[in-house]
């Protein structure tokens, strides 16, 4: 009997109910991305970020406006008609109320209440208090195979964990400690004579009076649309459209285990009058960097892998000094901020312009950033926007507007300009490149939501690159669309997606001479979920079609293509007493020619564990992931999940190699709750 159609019934993908129930956003969330947002170093942090949202839940009918605007996904409308209806009808008490908002279509409605709680409504005078509330998390990995530097190169033993303490008092306060180890690195060893590789200590107040915001730690900052600094949740094309290009300004809590752009200090926000807030925060550091002969960093690092003796030479080799602020103004229906960021390194950054591309990367010790940003709603219109300049008075500008034609129809455009010269350590906005800088375009997109059982969302971007990029030795352009629909009837749902995505490329012929030739990508998804009482399945098609325009004379193969098949099934069952278990299934069959054609599969697993990963060449992923919430107080996780190719007989390259044809890990997760 032929393996693969043995494996074919194996193929179930993790799914959730339509309950609410906080796999609700990650059912959404893996449907709105696209393979982009997988391969952006941001995304482990988003998905962080909205597991962290969910598990401290914002009571809708006490909340601020600055507190829905924590909720990336909801727009300015969307927010304002919340509030409205809260004051209109003196609060939400169920789910079902969401549905009642005119500007909440089905899949906002359904994400939001994960993120919230229904309590009584509460005047701003009253004495409102709630209970200390602790979580405690621990999570370990334990692989079934060996890799190469297992045996020799890596630091630590091949086993990854990780644990979290979180501390949250009258829901005002927040604090917390996160401590983690991948794969490889050394514990209570090396540098990591205090145990875990990593560590973040945040701290985090709101409301003391006229301070909105303190914080003492590891800390987040979001200021206009993220052209001096955004270390908070980044949206990607299709997501943008949910909040129509609202801006974000915010201090929070670093809670995640990533090492990435966050700030270690001290922030505060200030409400000076009733229209007038301040903001200003300082902080230091310690970044990786690989460093030049000279000792001058040639690039800063974010990875946080520590595993081998020169990942760990680079180990907080340079250190990074931040102070800044911000100004808000509030008149009417116009919000008006203006954002200062001085950022100072140890080492002067030179990076290797040994490459053409790289001639205009970040330089220097010292960076200095201003920006204007704005926002004016007046229904139906929402215009925002933000200039930025650096210290050499090189810019950035990014501007959209939107319409809410009814409730059922929005469209928005967005213009972006970065010039590629203009240099910000932290920025992080909207782009088709991989930063704010070389780049400019055009953005329309549209949400048509007829009914409640059907909607449908388009997008095409537009983007000019005018210096030289990543393979690519002259100006060039890309070109990206997307066309999705989604039909609910009774206990099923049916969703379907198509993408073209143009990216130009460098190409030499046999005379040396190079041209820009068209990478042509089709990515195409069906899926199918049917929905009842304790039992939930879904069914996903995903392929890929990559057509590289090569010259007539050229001898290279331009098309390929991929193909992944999955089934999934998911069970829940109430115990009853507060005690309940959940068990999922979960797999594919994928079968790509190449890394070019590769699909991207997403499975539920731990939490605070993102679980999406590329796959290439011909094989199966299956998984049994289990979930006993033995009380409200105690839940216990396992997974098992297994990978199996029949086109190779070693797995990874170098010292992540392992040689065998399948790889096998096992996930445990305890959480305690009081």
């Amino acid at each position: 009997m032929d393996f693969k159609l043995l494996a074919m019934p194996l193929a179930m993908t993790v799914c959730s109910t339509f309950a609410q129930t906080a796999t609700d956003w990650e059912q959404q969330l893996e449907y709105v991305s696209t393979d982009d947002d997988f391969d952006g170093e941001n995304w482990e942090g988003n998905y962080e970020l909205l597991t962290d949202l969910a598990a401290n839940p914002i009571d809708i009918n006490s909340a601020k406006r600055e507190d829905l605007e924590q909720l990336p996904f909801l727009s300015q409308q969307q927010i304002m008609d919340i509030q409205y209806y809260i004051y209109k009808y003196g609060g939400i008490k169920t789910a079902t109320e969401l549905t009642l908002i005119p500007s909440l279509d089905y899949d906002t409605a359904r994400m939001l209440r994960t993120f919230i709680s229904f309590g009584e409504l509460v005047e701003p005078e009253s004495e409102y208090k709630t209970p200390m509330k602790h979580e405690l998390v621990v999570y370990g990995k334990i692989p079934m195979y060996d890799r190469a530097g297992d045996k020799d190169g890596y630091l630590g033993y091949k086993y990854k964990h990780w644990i979290k303490y979180d501390l949250k008092i009258n829901d005002n306060i927040r604090a917390g400690i996160v401590g983690s180890q991948d794969s490889g690195e050394p514990f209570l060893a090396n540098k990591n004579n205090l145990g875990y590789d990593y560590y973040s200590i945040y701290f985090l107040a709101k409301d003391l009076g006229r301070m909105e915001t303190f914080a003492i730690g590891r800390y987040k900052l979001s200021f206009g649309m993220g052209l001096v600094t955004n270390t908070g949740f980044s949206l990607g094309k299709i997501s943008m459209l949910q909040n129509l290009g609202r801006q974000q300004n915010q201090i929070r809590a670093y809670s995640s285990r990533t090492e990435g752009k966050y700030f270690q200090g001290v922030a505060a926000m200030v409400r000076v009058s009733e229209n007038v807030k301040i903001s200003g925060f300082v902080s230091y550091r310690k970044l990786d960097a690989t460093l030049n002969s000279d000792s001058t960093a040639a690039t800063l690092l974010y990875t946080g892998y520590h595993r081998t003796e020169t990942e760990m030479e680079k180990k907080h080799n340079t250190t990074a000094t931040m102070a800044g602020t911000n100004l808000s103004l509030s008149v009417s229906d116009l919000d008006i901020g203006a954002t200062i960021l001085y950022s100072h390194l140890d080492r002067e950054l030179v990076p290797k312009t040994s490459s053409a591309y790289r001639k205009y990367y970040a330089a220097g010790q010292d960076y200095l950033n201003s920006s204007v940003n704005y926002s004016w709603h007046h229904y139906p219109f929402a215009v925002n926007g933000e200039t930025a300049i650096d210290k050499n008075w090189y810019f950035a500008t990014i501007n959209t507007s939107s319409i809410q034609i009814s409730s059922y129809l929005s469209i928005m455009l967005l213009y972006r300009m970065y010039s590629y010269k203009y240099t910000s350590l932290y920025a992080n906005s909207f782009s088709e490149g991989s930063s704010v800088q070389n780049e400019s375009g055009f953005y329309f997109g549209a949400n048509w939501t007829p009914n409640r059982k059907f909607k449908l969302s388009v997008y095409a971007d537009y983007a000019h690159f005018p210096y030289l990029r990543y393979q690519v030795s002259s100006p060039s352009d890309a070109f990206d669309s997307m066309i999705q629909g989604e039909y609910r009837r009774g206990a099923w749902t049916l969703k379907a997606r198509y993408r073209l995505h143009l990216k130009q490329k460098d190409y030499t012929d046999d005379y040396d001479n190079t041209i820009l030739i068209d990478r042509l990508e089709h990515k195409f998804r069906l899926s199918a979920e049917y929905s009842s009482g304790e039992w939930t399945s879904q069914t996903l098609v995903d392929c890929s079609l990559i057509d590289i325009k090569y010259p007539a004379s050229a001898e290279e193969e331009g098309t390929t293509h991929g193909v992944m098949i999955g089934e999934s099934l998911c069970w829940k069952r109430d115990l009853g007493n507060g005690s309940k278990f959940d068990i999922y299934l979960s797999g594919k069959y994928f079968n790509s020619e190449d890394y070019n054609s590769r699909l991207y599969g997403y499975e539920r697993g731990m939490l605070y564990s993102y679980g999406s990963a590329s796959y290439y060449g011909e094989g199966v992923r299956y998984a049994i992931a289990g979930k006993w919430y033995i009380n409200s107080n105690i839940m216990v996780s396992a997974k098992v999940g297994v990978t199996n190719y029949f086109d190779r007989s070693t797995i990874g390259t170098d010292l992540q190699q392992i040689e065998a044809s399948s790889q096998t890990d096992v996930e445990l997760q305890l959480r305690l709750k009081l």
